[in-house]
């Protein structure tokens, strides 16, 4: 049915609609204005979350309501970002439990630009964020693998426990941030009331590989960072693959160090990147990918990009230096490639200290560590903390273990850290096993000076003496090395002294680090409680029951501590 429209009402709606045209006229004239200061569409249209969305961290026992949060704004031309850091969908903050918001401030070139040469990402920390704002890091775990290759399980972390979650991100203290994928942004999009159990399900094959991937995110030098799939000459979707292998004889352990760039072996250049058009520039833009697999269909390093094409915005590298030990500088030095090492960092932020062991061998034959030992040190067959030089300090009883910000390190099962240290402290809110956690930690340091740093002063009675609760507790007896791979064999308590003593002219520190990363577990599945023992199992980044390795008979707790 037709309704007439009395001739009154319709003079008045025409006035309202001169009028709305007018004003959407105004409006239309204030776009261009945003335009001219160097804002493309590709840019400005990719952001999510500009109204804020709540989200939980399926780690945590309650509904968090973490709200994913993204501002935008212009700054001498280009484009500022606010964030909180929280992603568009539910997470799992893993083993450095636990993610919160936080205030986070980035500048994304507005005209990126090809700079003459490359400049190499951080190893660690922020190299780019999503387009809801969150961080995207460097392919390297805090102890300085390759976090993904350990994801996957191409190595054993005999440094400190690691595990990614769902998207291949996780959190670093309260800092969340994406190791690889992070397709999740887009694909519940269709369907925003996803269920716990299908984010725990999700899987890159879930992804649709039919349709160009879109934008996750921006690189620190303005240029887009897309999904898997993309555009070949033909226009055809294809997985886009990365043109790196592993170097033979290594699986990540080593980091970037482990990886070599192959030219052609993939689609992409040495910074992950191409030129090509995509359907937000159709006339072609340098662009990098978020890969998931190489040329040879092994997992596709570097998962977001290893060097800047552009101009890069140094400033983005300041946020969040505490985690993981602070980003630094980009590397400087190359790729990892044939005929060099790659980038490195620049000196750790002001939290945990970066952890990358190796050692190198002196002029008398030991294989010394770099980094610094431990300053206070429990005097072996005493109560007594000294300092190196061996003054008295205070007693163990006094004694907590602290990182190198001096904070009170928790109850947990991560080995010891460059930089940690023993401070006289009150112990009267500690659980027991809390009190047995730092006992640990004070037995371990000079076991670990010796091995690391002060092999050369080392005698077997110093050595069975500062090893001697491993011994009454069977705590590595024994030697094996006729493994399949290096990393199949172990160190006992005389083994490994036998190696320090005698490194025939090799980097020995994965054998170093395993035994003591082993040594404290097992000593403290020997002194804590059986909860304590159960999260140890269930914290555990692959599922090990290291307690049950550790105790062949029955606990064998600390004696009482007797004044010296």
């Amino acid at each position: 049915m037709i309704r007439k429209i009395p001739l009154a009402l319709l003079i008045f709606i025409i006035f309202l609609s001169c009028f709305n045209s007018e004003e959407t006229q105004t409006n239309k004239m204030e776009e261009p204005e945003v335009r001219t200061e160097g804002i493309p569409d590709y840019l400005s249209d990719a952001w999510l979350c500009l109204e804020s969305k709540e989200v939980d961290d399926m780690d945590t026992e309650e509904n968090d309501k973490w709200k994913c949060q993204v501002d935008l704004s212009i700054e001498n031309g280009d484009l500022l970002i606010k964030s909180t850091g929280i992603p568009n969908h539910d997470f799992e903050s893993g083993l450095g439990c636990c993610a919160e918001e936080g205030d986070y401030t980035w500048i994304i070139p507005s005209r990126p630009a090809i700079a003459d040469e490359v400049t190499w990402a951080p190893d660690r920390g922020p190299i780019a964020i999503t387009v809801t704002g969150v961080a995207i890091f460097g392919p390297e775990e805090g102890p300085g693998g390759d976090a993904v290759a350990l994801h996957f399980e191409y190595f054993e972390e005999d440094r400190q426990p690691i595990q990614i979650g769902v998207c291949g991100g996780h959190s670093a203290g309260s800092f969340f941030h994406y190791h690889f994928d992070a397709n999740c942004i887009h694909w519940h999009e269709e369907n925003p009331n996803i269920s716990m159990t299908e984010w725990r399900d999700y899987d890159r094959n879930k992804l649709d590989s039919k349709i160009h991937s879109p934008i996750l995110g921006f690189a620190f030098d303005g240029f887009p960072i897309y999904g898997p799939f993309g555009w070949n000459y033909d226009e055809d979707v294809v997985e886009i693959k990365s043109s790196y292998r592993l170097k033979e004889g290594e699986d990540g352990y080593n980091g970037i160090g482990s990886w070599e760039y192959i030219e052609g072996l993939g689609d992409l250049d040495e910074c992950n990147g191409r030129f090509s058009p995509t359907p937000e520039v159709p006339e072609g833009i340098y662009h990098y990918h978020s890969t998931q697999l190489n040329g040879e269909g092994v997992i596709g390093f570097p998962y977001f990009l290893l060097c800047y094409k552009g101009i890069v915005e140094e400033s983005n590298f300041n946020n969040m230096a505490d985690a993981q030990g602070g980003a630094g500088p980009p590397g400087r030095n190359g790729p990892p490639g044939r005929n060099g090492p790659p980038g490195r960092n620049g000196p750790p932020g002001d939290g945990m200290p970066k952890d990358r062991y190796s050692c190198a061998i002196d002029s008398n034959g030991y294989c010394i560590f770099t980094g610094n030992p431990h300053q206070e040190l429990l005097s072996s067959g005493t109560n007594k903390i000294l300092d190196r030089r061996g003054n008295f300090l205070f007693n163990i009883e006094d004694a907590v273990a602290t990182n190198s910000s001096g904070e009170i390190l928790n109850a947990k099962g991560t080995p010891s850290m460059e930089g940690d240290r023993l401070i006289k402290s009150s112990k009267v809110h500690m659980t027991e096993d809390e009190i047995a956690f730092h006992r640990v930690m004070a037995t371990m340091y000079p076991i670990r000076n010796a091995l690391m740093y002060d092999v050369s002063e080392l005698n077997i009675k110093e050595w069975n003496l500062l090893t001697q609760e491993l011994e009454i507790r069977k705590i590595k007896d024994s030697t094996f090395t006729g493994g399949a791979t290096p990393r199949d064999n172990y160190f006992g308590r005389q083994g490994i002294f036998d190696l320090v003593k005698n490194p025939r002219g090799r980097d020995i520190h994965h054998d170093v680090m395993k035994f003591l990363e082993e040594s404290s577990i097992y000593l403290l599945c020997h002194v804590t409680s059986d909860n304590f023992n159960e999260m140890l199992k269930d914290t555990h980044p692959e599922g090990h029951d290291p307690c049950k390795d550790a105790i062949l008979g029955s606990k064998i707790p600390f004696k009482p501590l007797l004044s010296n």
